[in-house]
C-alpha cells in the first residue's frame, strides 16, 4: 500500500474500530506516533459548496505532507463508501488515489469473523464465552433488534427531559432531518435548521444539546 490509503466502507462497518482498536495500538507498539483527525464526510462537502478555498487549502496540505520526500508521515483517509467518488478533486495532487496500492474497501464480517470479534477479545483476559450465546449474537435480527432496543431507549431517556410542547415539536421536527434520502448523516449549520424548523432559538439550542449528550448527533465548533 503506499503512503496515503483511503479506507472506506458501508456505515457500521467497522471502520472506526479498526483503526482504533486495531492499526493504531500495532503502530505505536513499533514506535510510531498516530493522531486521529476528524472531518465530518459531510461538513467537508457542505465546505466545497460554501467554503472551497478552505477545501483545496486541506487537500493543500496533505499533499505538502505526502509529497515531502524526507517525511516518513503516512495518511489514511477513513469514509462511508457513498463519499468514496467525491474524493475526484484529489486526484490533481494524488493521481492514484483510486488504485488498488491506494484504496481498501473493509466489507462485513462472515460467520466465523463474527464469531472471533467476540471470543478472541474475552480469550485475551481468560474469559470464553459460552458457544450458545455466541451463536444467539451473531444472528441478524438479534444484533439488529439490540441496536434498535438500544437507540429507543436512548430516545425515551431524551423524551421524559422534554417538558413541554415548545420542545416537544422542534424534537419531532429535527429528528427526520438529521439523515439525508440516502440514509445517511447530514450536515447543518445552526441558524439554518433553526430557519427550517421555524424554531425559537434558545429552546433549539437546548434541544440540540441534549440529543449532542445522548449522542444522536454531534456538533462542530
Amino acid at each position: 500500500m503506499g503512503r496515503l490509503v483511503v479506507l472506506f466502507a458501508k456505515t457500521g462497518t467497522g471502520k472506526t474500530s479498526l483503526i482504533n482498536a486495531g492499526v493504531r495500538p500495532l503502530l505505536e507498539d513499533r514506535g510510531y506516533e498516530t493522531f486521529l483527525i476528524r472531518v465530518q464526510e459531510e461538513f467537508f462537502l457542505f465546505a466545497v459548496r460554501v467554503n472551497p478555498e478552505e477545501a483545496w487549502r486541506f487537500i493543500a496540505d496533505l499533499a505538502d505532507i505526502y509529497h515531502d520526500d524526507d517525511s516518513s508521515v503516512h495518511i489514511v483517509l477513513s469514509m462511508r463508501e457513498e463519499f468514496f467518488v467525491e474524493l475526484d478533486m484529489f486526484r490533481d495532487e494524488f493521481p492514484d488515489i483510486f488504485g488498488e496500492d491506494s484504496s481498501l474497501r473493509l466489507g462485513w464480517f462472515d460467520e466465523s469473523q463474527a464469531r472471533e470479534t467476540i471470543t478472541r477479545p474475552a480469550l485475551t483476559h481468560g474469559v470464553t464465552v459460552d458457544p450458545k450465546l455466541v451463536d444467539a449474537l451473531g444472528e441478524p435480527s438479534v444484533t439488529a433488534n439490540v441496536a434498535q432496543q438500544m437507540l429507543s431507549k436512548r430516545l425515551e431517556e431524551d423524551l421524559e427531559r422534554v417538558r413541554t410542547n415548545e420542545q416537544l415539536t422542534p424534537l419531532q421536527q429535527v429528528l427526520p432531518r438529521l439523515r439525508t434520502d440516502r440514509g445517511t448523516k447530514r450536515v447543518w449549520g445552526f441558524p439554518g435548521l433553526r430557519e427550517a424548523l421555524a424554531a425559537d432559538e434558545a429552546t433549539l439550542r437546548e434541544l440540540v444539546d441534549q440529543l449532542a449528550q445522548s449522542h444522536l448527533l454531534r456538533v462542530i465548533i
